[in-house]
């Protein structure tokens, strides 16, 4: 069973996170290969699909922990991207009730009618 991990780190650690996600020892499915093609060239054909059904797998976990790590760099690169936020503007409470009584003199009362 497979399930998805979740943890939290700040924004800035997140290329740091992803080279520990990166999958290492890729370079081992060459002596794979090879093994899997001396077992066809020996007729052993069984032990060869055993082999190509193993390494099959393998590549599936590399490719899973790889489309994870591109989503994770697209998330940061849009968060990183976007524009920067306008600063909030603090409104006082004299602005705030002229705010409110503006808003209450612009609404009609239909209960009259």
């Amino acid at each position: 069973m497979e399930v998805k991990v979740q943890y939290m780190v700040d924004l800035d650690e997140i290329p740091k996170e992803v080279v520990k996600l990166l999958p290492y020892g890729v370079d081992v499915f060459d002596n794979r290969l090879s093994n899997i093609v001396s077992l066809v060239e020996d007729a052993s054909y069984s032990l060869s699909l055993d082999e190509i059904e193993a390494l099959r797998v393998e590549m599936y976990k590399i490719d899973q922990r790889l489309a994870d790590c591109q989503a994770i760099l697209k998330g940061y690169l849009s968060i990183k991207n976007r524009p920067p936020e306008p600063e909030s503007q603090d409104i006082g409470l004299e602005q705030l009730q002229g705010m409110l009584q503006s808003h209450e003199e612009g609404v009609v009362d239909d209960s009259a009618s």
